[in-house]
């Protein structure tokens, strides 16, 4: 990519009943492989509620690690799909 950039494009499958994060995240279905070959990236449920302490978070910014200390989430899918910013 030019300039060594990376864009990825995420996309889960979930409920979602209000404006704060508590969706229940569930495994895609199976047509969703096909979204790969269009750039997405399916994140499965098992992923999404991964604890937050096992991610790698190397790549983050000092304010995004700041945000997460501040509110706290405790998942991977809490964190990546918040209501904070």
């Amino acid at each position: 990519m030019p300039g060594g950039d990376w864009l990825f494009y995420v996309m889960p499958f979930c409920l979602v009943r209000d404006l704060w994060h508590t969706a229940e995240f569930q495994e895609p279905p199976a047509w969703a492989v096909a979204l790969g070959e269009f750039g997405f990236t399916v994140l499965g449920a098992s992923l999404l509620l991964s604890p937050l302490t096992g991610a790698d978070s190397t790549a983050l910014s000092a304010a995004e690690r700041k945000q997460i200390r501040y509110w706290q989430p405790e998942t991977l899918g809490a964190t990546l799909f918040n209501s904070w910013d």
